[in-house]
């Protein structure tokens, strides 16, 4: 028992404890439950897909290792470093919450390094997952149970960093969090380069047809038409910016920067709010779009 909880294995504990409530909570949750994610929505309005791969793979990997796990290193000179960085992703997630949390890990983690406690350090370790598995939540004030569902999933990946960090090395760490972000960008390049998504429906009121496109393709030429009276007509264009097109405050539930040949016709002459309406209630019933968290 006095092993498990040595520091060379207390982040495997961790691991431990945050999988097993993660497969709990997730078995608790309609598996249809979406959550759409803001900063998802934003990287897809605002850059391309190129160079959100190498931010994900990356950027991403280097910043949030050397925040979150740096200051673990055996390494003692990235300990300013570390905690510099870590101050900086609270900033980014512009939560007090989040700013309380970190400031109470950082007074942990100071002492416990001082006094050379190893339980308080157990506790600092505990602390630094936690702010981890808060920083990946698309918001912190009103939390749902997926919400909780991703904080123990995140956690649950924090832990295995930090037990790699601390029992290899920071560069180590770097390099598994960069390989799994590498192989969700790829499951993300299959899905909007190679997918062939098509959707048929009609209702009294409106009938729409999506195509997918491939995201890279020689012929891509992104243009929208909206006319209220007639419909909306998008080629090579995402779901959310047709939805930005109308005016709408929902996003696509669908893999970010997948592109459509979208048509969608305005059969009664709706006016625009309505016609926007009658969109939004069917792209909902076939589970394309939900509420933007």
């Amino acid at each position: 028992m006095k092993d498990l909880f040595s520091l060379k294995i207390y982040p495997l504990v961790l691991t431990g404890v945050f999988l097993i409530a993660f497969i709990v909570i997730a078995t608790m949750i309609n598996a249809e439950a979406v959550q759409v994610t803001k900063g998802l929505v934003f990287f897809e309005r605002n850059i391309t897909f190129t160079l959100f791969a190498i931010l994900t793979v990356i950027v991403t990997p280097i910043f949030e290792e050397l925040a979150f796990r740096g200051h673990f290193s055996r390494n003692g000179k990235k300990y300013i470093i570390s905690i510099l960085f870590l101050l900086i992703s609270v900033c980014i997630k512009q939560s007090i919450l989040l700013g309380i949390l970190c400031i109470i890990h950082i007074i942990l983690f100071y002492h416990s390094r001082r006094s050379k406690n190893d339980k308080l350090y157990m506790v600092s370790m505990t602390s630094s997952v936690l702010l981890f598995g808060l920083f990946h939540l698309s918001q912190l004030t009103d939390i749902s149970f997926i919400d909780v569902k991703n904080l123990m999933f995140f956690s649950f990946l924090g832990s295995v960093f930090l037990f790699v960090c601390y029992n290899f090395s920071l560069k180590k760490a770097i390099i598994l969090h960069s390989s799994y972000n590498l192989i969700l960008i790829l499951i993300m390049l299959y899905q909007i380069q190679f997918n062939k998504f098509v959707i048929e429906s009609s209702t009294n009121k409106i009938s729409i047809s999506i195509i997918q496109k491939p995201y890279y393709s020689a012929e891509k030429s992104v243009s929208i038409a909206y006319d209220s009276n007639d419909g909306i007509s998008c080629k090579d264009c995402t779901i959310n910016m047709m939805l930005s097109e109308l005016g709408s405050k929902k996003a696509a539930n669908i893999t970010p920067y997948s592109t459509f040949d979208i048509s969608i016709k305005n059969k009664l002459g709706l006016s625009e709010t309505d016609f926007k309406n009658s969109v939004e209630d069917e792209l909902n019933k076939l589970m394309l779009i939900s509420d933007l968290n």
